[in-house]
């Protein structure tokens, strides 16, 4: 869990890129998909490497049988942190779900709502990410209590 949270300061105390990658592809145990969402956030450079370890990560878990549905609220108020002193937002904890259930549920499907209802692709990893967050304008009606 270490490296993951510490991605952008090695980066920016001058750790070779190359050191991170190949410590990054011995894998990272026990740290669920949404640490990784954030981590990448974080250290852009590195992605393809924090998607590599995370996915090899998730490929250890059991399968779910049967078809898996996922509906992501991609409102404004997802856009606000999980904890105070976080850096790990609610759309990053939705995303993270979202890649874990993709790569184990025997059948999934997922939709994002907002304004709308739009079912989206079969995208795995960032992909699948970057497909919630874009598709669809993060308004809806947003609750004052944070």
């Amino acid at each position: 869990m270490a490296v993951l949270r510490n991605l952008r300061l090695m980066l920016a105390s001058g750790v070779d890129p190359k050191l991170i990658r190949e410590r990054l592809d011995k894998g990272v145990a026990r740290a669920l998909p949404f640490r990784f969402v954030t981590a990448a956030r974080h250290a852009p450079k590195l992605e393809d490497a924090v998607e590599k370890a995370m996915l090899k990560g998730i490929a250890g878990l059991d399968r779910l049988a049967g078809s898996t549905g996922l509906v992501v609220d991609v409102s404004g108020s997802m856009n606000y942190k999980l904890a105070k002193k976080g850096e790990t937002t609610r759309m990053d904890a939705a995303a993270g779900l979202a890649i874990l259930l993709r790569e184990k549920a025997e059948d999934f499907s997922i939709a994002t709502f907002s304004d709308a209802c739009v079912e989206l692709p079969p995208r795995r990893g960032f992909a699948l990410r970057d497909a919630i967050v874009g598709s669809q304008a993060h308004s809806g009606r947003t609750s004052s209590a944070r």
